[in-house]
This record gives C-alpha cells, sequence and structure tokens, in this order.
C-alpha cells in the first residue's frame, strides 16, 4: 500500500512540474525574450515577465522574436497575373489589365507593354498547381523574353510557360511577376 502511495505522490508532483514548465511564458506576451550572461559569456534564458531576475554578477539580455523591419523592397512594379491573363487587384503594383494581353490561340504567352516604368529586371514565379488551366507539365517554367505572338514595342516583353520536357509553350497558368 505504501508503494502504491509513494507512487501517486511522484507521479502528482512530476504533474506539478510539467504544469510549472508549460505555463512558463517565454518568449513573453510581448514577444521578448530575456536571458542572463554570466562573465564567462554563457547564456541562462529565464522568464522575466514571471519574477525571473539575473543575479548581481550576471548581465541581463534581452531581444524580440520578431526583430526590427526591414529597408523597403526595390521594385518598381508586380503582379500576380490569373491564367487568363486578367492582373488581381490587390496583388499589383503599377501594372493593371491595360499593360498585359494574352494573344488569341496561344498557350502559355503573355505579353506586357505600356508600362509606367522601365523594367531593369523581371523575375517570374508560376502559381501552385491548381490555379491555372487545362492539362500539361506540372511545373511549367517561365522564361522571359520577346514572343512573335505580342505586339512589337520598346518595352514589350513577353512571359513563356515552358513544359520542361519538351521546351515548348504550354498551358496557361497563373503567376506572379516582379519587376526591378
Amino acid at each position: 500500500m505504501k508503494k502504491k502511495l509513494n507512487i501517486l505522490v511522484l507521479a502528482g508532483v512530476l504533474l506539478a512540474i510539467a504544469a510549472g514548465v508549460s505555463y512558463a511564458a517565454i518568449p513573453s506576451s510581448n514577444g521578448t525574450i530575456s536571458a542572463c550572461k554570466d562573465n564567462k559569456g554563457a547564456l541562462k534564458v529565464i522568464d522575466a515577465e514571471a519574477g525571473q531576475t539575473c543575479n548581481t554578477n550576471q548581465q541581463l539580455l534581452t531581444w524580440n522574436q520578431q526583430g526590427p523591419q526591414g529597408p523597403p523592397g526595390s521594385a518598381v512594379g508586380y503582379a500576380f497575373v490569373a491564367h487568363t491573363g486578367e492582373v488581381l487587384e490587390g496583388r499589383s503594383l503599377n501594372v493593371g489589365d491595360a499593360n498585359v494581353s494574352k494573344p488569341v490561340d496561344t498557350h502559355g504567352v503573355y505579353c506586357f507593354n505600356g508600362l509606367p516604368f522601365t523594367p531593369k529586371v523581371a523575375t517570374v514565379t508560376p502559381a501552385r498547381s491548381g490555379l491555372g488551366a487545362g492539362s500539361g507539365a506540372e511545373h511549367p517554367m517561365p522564361e522571359i523574353g520577346f514572343a512573335q505572338a505580342c505586339p512589337e514595342s520598346a518595352f514589350a516583353l513577353s512571359v513563356l510557360m515552358l513544359d520542361p520536357s519538351t521546351g515548348y509553350p504550354t498551358r496557361d497558368q497563373s503567376f506572379f511577376v516582379l519587376f526591378n
């Protein structure tokens, strides 16, 4: 009987310790992490919100889990273009429906004209599977260049979605384009 009582007491103590550990707020409710640094450089993370403090021979260090906001990006324009050639509002900057055309009787060809800036670099990323139309390559590779199907213009840019196995334009595919 005494053995069962000892096991129950031990289980209760372990449960209380586990509850205390799970209740600790590291990082704190505002995202701050606190630690004590000793004279040898060793760090010990503490729960300052619960009242833990550093010893007098230790230095308190705090930092934020999220970090500061970075500088603004260098994009002069970007757009999420649906497989139909439409630009999705709210997911674009300096690029609209008037700047994108999809030539008739083509697959995977999109043309950009009349942009209010001169792009130096363009990066294209296909949308995830299921956002495009039709069937074809599972992972089309975008290629930036000039397509014969696009109208001639000083700043015309075409995006061709190529089938990696054949190298030919494939199905229509939604994509994200970023201009610098």
